[in-house]
């Protein structure tokens, strides 16, 4: 029985279990992220600490809860819209063709969501979509992140926002640069 391989090496889906399916990336996405969250929340909680400079175990309960209901309701949702923008482009490889690299990266981009079987292609096409669905879940985790710790620091509502646009902006950015490694680590693996 061959084994899906994403990006970073890890067996996290039979491949047999989806031959001919595709592959839905909330399955692959979404361990990750819970694997990424407690050093997400920890540089989050830096972020906000250093400015509003109040308790610190606070500020980690805020930041804390805020990414757990982010992780849990908005990467899905984010999975969610991205699956919808699939299903109206009808954004896979059957549309955009797969005789050169550009149409094969659109089909990505524009199925994001539930990538076509293609286990040739894989190597790249698990960070690319990764790369792609975490467009939406910035956003998402941006506003929602904002709207929880505002309910532990409403005195200092002026500041929030911009810090759940800084604290997100330094962690996705990372999170980015994890995928860009095994992008790149994969790719030069299979010259």
């Amino acid at each position: 029985m061959g084994s899906f391989r994403s990006g970073t090496e890890c067996n996290l889906v039979p491949f047999t279990l989806f031959r001919g399916l595709g592959i839905p990336m909330l399955f692959i996405g979404f361990p990750m992220i819970l694997l990424c969250l407690i050093p997400i929340i920890a540089i989050e909680t830096i972020v906000f600490n250093d400015k509003l400079r109040t308790n610190y175990v606070k500020t980690l309960k805020a930041v804390g809860l805020a990414n757990v209901i982010t992780t849990i309701i908005g990467y899905p949702f984010s999975w969610a819209l991205l699956l919808g923008l699939q299903l109206l482009t009808r954004g896979n490889s059957s549309v955009f063709g797969t005789e050169t690299l550009w149409r094969k990266v659109a089909s990505v981009t524009l199925g994001a969501a539930w990538l076509s079987p293609s286990e040739n292609d894989q190597y790249w096409m698990v960070p690319v979509a990764g790369m792609v669905g975490l467009i939406p879940a910035f956003f998402i985790s941006v506003y929602l992140e904002y709207f929880v710790v505002l309910q532990f620091f409403y005195e200092n509502k002026k500041d929030l926002l911009p810090l759940s646009w800084k604290a997100n902006l330094i962690t996705y950015i990372l999170l980015i640069g994890f995928l860009f490694w095994s992008l790149f680590s994969r790719f030069f693996s299979n010259l």
